[in-house]
């Protein structure tokens, strides 16, 4: 899956699209010339196959154009381009029946491919009025020859022909207009939607961070402990021993609360850091990875990376754990092997497996990065390690510590020739 809300790379996939479009749309011009050129008795004459000619021309034109011009001026060359294409859809009109033309639908086309794509411009929509009129009304008033006895027909008639062009006219204004507001409203949705997905991102990212604080905070407080017990004891000692002059014990007093207010204050501190308490409940763990990830697809560094599921049927798996210290404890892992995947090569792969085994879930997260360092893996829930240029480690020592605070075990290994792998054992919990 390979998912992304940048902007840049929303865009080149909007172009690409288009540009697929447009050189289906040139490719089927140049079919219908060819094809209509070799037939013998073709019914509109040889000065038709030449615009069509044209128009395939300009499509081809549009594709150079989506792949040369830089973004900023893109839309405006493709008002250009699809401008000259509505001024040659009037000759097409004039020479292929006038106002019973069975060509009038490629208006719409045109206009409905200017709306989606660059819509922000309303020459497009004048364009093709003023082209469709001036071969309508070309004809009708005799400036034009028509060429079709069935328009001459309608021409007879000024009602017919003022129904008829305000009919086509009015079908253009409304069709341009629902498109646009039909594009309106998918960018506004799709944008809502990346906002909120964004928005949760972020949201696990200062979790992870007020996390980290905290479970940091009660790390070194108990760190802390164990030394300031010792000294504690050893100053008693110190007290109790004999010929000790008055000064010396004084100093020992002092010393002696100096340590019992540090101790009194890392209490406060651990009280202040230690993780909040929740209620453990079942957690479905593909569904939970399926929605992590599809929420993690759209930070910053998950772009070109393509994340692989191999989960087991039936969605039966549960667990019983805190939630809110899975998630933060995956996304930390999940961050962690985006950020350990190959850039150079081609793919940029992270996998993640479930399966049971005798009572146990496993979850491996795999990313095909390059093999940690011994010295580094060994220590890597133990210790405040890191192979990064401007990492410190902590995240994987909360990282495990959230998830041994809900019995769940985890280590690191290397996978020769594949990459890393993260592999985190907990038990099953009965549906």
């Amino acid at each position: 899956m390979k998912t992304t809300t940048d902007p840049a790379v929303t865009h080149r996939h909007a172009t690409s699209l288009l540009r697929k479009q447009v050189l289906f749309a040139s490719l089927i011009s140049f079919c219908t010339f060819s094809f209509c050129y070799s037939i013998p008795d073709f019914p509109f004459g040889k000065k038709f196959l030449w615009l069509v000619l044209g128009l395939a021309i300009i499509y081809l034109g549009k594709y150079l154009v989506l792949r040369k011009v830089p973004e900023k001026y893109q839309q405006y060359a493709i008002s250009a381009l699809s401008f000259f294409a509505l001024a040659g859809m009037g000759f097409v009109v004039h020479l292929s029946g006038g106002i019973t033309s069975p060509f009038v639908f490629l208006y719409f086309a045109i206009l409905v491919s200017e709306a989606a794509f660059s819509g922000k411009h309303n020459i497009c929509i004048g364009g093709a009025i003023l082209s469709y009129l001036c071969a309508v009304l070309g004809e009708y008033s005799g400036l034009l020859t028509v060429t079709n006895p069935f328009s001459a027909k309608i021409y007879a008639s000024p009602a017919a022909t003022f129904w008829i062009i305000s009919f086509s006219v009015s079908f253009m204004v409304i069709l341009n207009f629902l498109v646009k507001v039909m594009v309106a409203r998918l960018k506004f949705k799709i944008m809502a939607e990346n906002s909120e997905k964004q928005a949760i991102v972020a949201r696990f990212s200062e979790l992870d961070a007020s996390s980290s604080i905290g479970m940091m905070t009660h790390r070194i407080v108990h760190d802390l402990r164990g030394p300031l017990a010792s000294i504690a004891g050893y100053i008693e000692l110190e007290r109790l021993s004999p010929n000790k002059s008055d000064a010396e014990q004084t100093a020992l007093t002092d010393l002696s609360e100096t340590v019992v207010k540090m101790s009194d204050a890392l209490s406060n501190i651990s009280r202040f850091g230690c993780a909040t308490e929740g209620k453990k409940e079942k957690i479905n763990m593909a569904s939970f990875f399926r929605n992590l990830v599809s929420i993690f697809a759209f930070h910053k560094d998950a772009q070109k990376v393509k994340f692989r599921h191999n989960f087991p049927e039936g969605d039966n798996l549960f667990v019983l754990a805190l939630r809110q210290d899975l998630q933060q404890a995956y996304f930390n892992i999940l961050k962690n092997a985006v950020e350990a995947a190959r850039c150079d090569t081609d793919e940029r792969v992270v996998e993640i497996s479930i399966r049971q085994s005798a009572g146990m879930l496993e979850v491996d997260i795999m990313n095909n990065g390059r093999p940690i360092p011994e010295e580094i893996l060994t220590k890597l829930f133990q210790k405040a390690v890191t192979g990064k240029p401007e990492g410190t480690g902590v995240g994987l020592l909360i990282t495990h510590d959230l998830l041994m605070k809900n019995d769940i075990s985890i280590e690191a290994r290397n996978i020769a020739g594949t990459g890393v792998l993260i592999s985190t054992r907990m038990p099953l919990a009965g549906v």
